[in-house]
C-alpha cells in the first residue's frame, strides 16, 4: 500500500486518496482518508489537517462510506477547535459550506473571518 512508501506524510497520503477517489475506488480512498486522520489525531503538534477536511468530505458525500453529516460536522469543528483560523483550507471550506447550509454549531460570521483571514 502507499504507507510502504510514503510513511507517516499525511499530505502524501491524502494525495493518494484523492486519486483513488478519482479512480472511482471510493472504499479504498476513505481507507487512505481514515488513517490519514487516525496518523493526524496521533501527531503531537502536527503540519498539517487536511485529513479532517478530507475525511469529512467523504462523510458528507458518501465516498467509500455512508453519508454521515454529522460525523462530518464533528470532524469540521475539531478542527476548527484545535487549529482555529490556521486549520487546513478544506477544513475551513467545508465549515464555510455547512454555515451556508445554516446547519447548528455553524456560523457564516465566523466563515467569513476562517476564510478571510486564512486569504490575507
Amino acid at each position: 500500500g502507499c504507507y510502504d512508501v510514503l510513511g507517516n506524510d499525511c499530505c502524501m497520503a491524502i494525495l493518494y486518496g484523492r486519486c483513488l477517489e478519482m479512480a472511482k475506488r471510493y472504499n479504498e480512498a476513505f481507507d487512505v482518508y481514515q488513517k490519514a486522520n487516525e496518523q493526524t489525531k496521533q501527531a503531537f503538534r502536527p503540519l498539517c489537517q487536511c485529513s479532517y477536511g478530507y475525511l469529512a468530505h467523504a462523510y458528507l458525500k458518501g465516498i467509500g462510506t455512508e453519508i454521515n453529516i454529522e460525523k462530518a460536522k464533528e470532524l469540521v469543528l475539531e478542527g476548527i477547535e484545535q487549529y482555529q483560523d490556521k486549520t487546513d483550507c478544506s477544513v475551513l471550506a467545508l465549515y464555510a459550506y455547512l454555515a451556508i447550509k445554516n446547519e447548528k454549531g455553524f456560523s457564516k460570521e465566523k466563515a467569513i473571518k476562517y476564510l478571510t483571514k486564512k486569504f490575507m
